[in-house]
């Protein structure tokens, strides 16, 4: 019985007309979105900000998009911080992936964030983006988060 049904089978596929192949694109295909971010981010083991240059003038809320490795990432997020001229904080929000969940395989996840924060007057300040949850090392102990400050000028909002 068993021989039967093999041979039926095969006489089946071997009869079914065969699928066409799909015939080579004639345009370029263009990388998804976070293909195009592995392709751009400057150092590998950093995040980085798109669109806000260092000393630039921001309020709020601030509204921030950039490029992270996925080890930045712990639950979906890392924390985004603005401090004021002395380092004090004064607004935070989570970073989370734009275009996928932290769990795809992907080394680069575009990420979005708004930050609100409050300043009496314009001053320096800093955005700084950290790592969450960094791990261990080869001892056991934690290690230090790594971080990426951007200097910009907090304006207050009216």
């Amino acid at each position: 019985m068993f021989n039967r049904a093999l041979i039926a089978g095969l006489l089946v596929c071997a009869c079914s007309p065969q699928a066409a192949k799909p015939e080579a694109p004639t345009a370029a295909v263009s990388p998804s979105p976070t293909q195009a971010a592995a392709l751009t981010l400057t150092d590998p083991t950093l995040a980085q900000l798109e669109g806000i240059a260092p000393k630039a003038r921001v309020t709020s809320p601030l509204s921030l998009t950039g490029l992270a490795p996925a080890n930045w990432y712990f639950e979906n997020s890392f924390p985004v911080v603005v401090t004021d001229v002395y380092g004090e904080k004064i607004g935070e929000a989570p970073a989370s992936p734009t275009d996928v969940s932290w769990t795809d395989p992907d080394p680069v996840k575009k990420f979005a964030a708004t930050v609100t924060f409050t300043t009496p007057l314009e001053q320096e300040g800093w955005i700084v983006l950290k790592q969450d949850m960094p791990g261990q090392d080869d001892k056991g102990d934690d290690k230090e988060p790594l971080q990426v400050k951007i200097p910009v000028i907090l304006v207050p909002s009216k």
